[in-house]
């Protein structure tokens, strides 16, 4: 994660660790052979733990790499 996210280290792994522990949880509805990559926007230091995941849940939906199931 580079400084056009956050110019603070503390900011930028605060991130790092929301987006691995979300990663962790959806990790066995996907795809074994899938590769990701999340890129983060500068606003995306206003968000919580739960926007993240609500987020990358829809958009893995609306992507059909998970299929509606919790």
């Amino acid at each position: 994660m580079s400084q056009k996210v956050s110019k603070h280290a503390v900011v930028r792994n605060r991130l790092k660790r929301q987006v691995r522990a979300i990663m962790a949880t959806l990790l066995p509805d996907l795809p074994a052979n899938l590769w990701i990559v999340i890129n983060l926007r500068p606003e995306a230091d206003q968000c919580e733990y739960g926007e993240f995941l609500r987020e990358l849940k829809q958009l893995f939906k609306q992507l059909e790499v998970i299929h509606g199931h919790s």
